[in-house]
């Protein structure tokens, strides 16, 4: 970023003549909390603690309580690149609120899951499995693996 100081850097997002980009800015953030800024920790803890609520929130849409035994997904860019800081904390708050969640990283990019549904909507499901193994043959040519 081209700030000559943090007092500029400051000015500039107050004052509208830099606008905050969430994308451009997230690795700065968890840069800061790797070196143990407590400022970023704390953005990062009330992000996983938000996440959670909605998570918690959201159980009784698909027929879950808190006691429930279910497997949460973790997937999106935030994900991604940063280490293990943001999954960690979620998994912590997530399981203050749901003792029996499980939670993995997804294995694939979320655009795999629309492409899956479109094909049981074309083959129905299950999927032949002549087409799933076309599918599974083409995810590392598409990049659908999650680094």
């Amino acid at each position: 970023h081209d700030a000559s100081s943090l007092t500029s850097l400051y000015a500039d997002f107050t004052t509208g003549r830099r606008p905050f980009s969430t994308p451009a800015y997230a690795p700065l953030l968890f840069d800061a909390a790797y070196a143990g800024d407590a400022i970023s920790l704390h953005i990062i803890k009330d992000y996983a603690n938000r996440w959670a609520k909605f998570v918690t929130l959201g159980l009784p849409n698909v027929g879950l309580t808190t006691d429930a035994i279910f497997t949460l997904i973790l997937s999106g860019g935030l994900f991604k690149g940063h280490g293990n800081i943001l999954s960690d904390a979620i998994i912590t708050a997530v399981a203050e609120n749901c003792p029996n969640v499980t939670c993995v990283s997804a294995a694939l990019e979320p655009v795999a899951g629309s492409a899956l549904l479109l094909l049981e909507r074309l083959h129905g499901s299950p999927l032949p499995i002549a087409v799933a193994e076309v599918f599974t043959s083409t995810l590392h040519f598409h990049s659908l693996y999650r680094k």
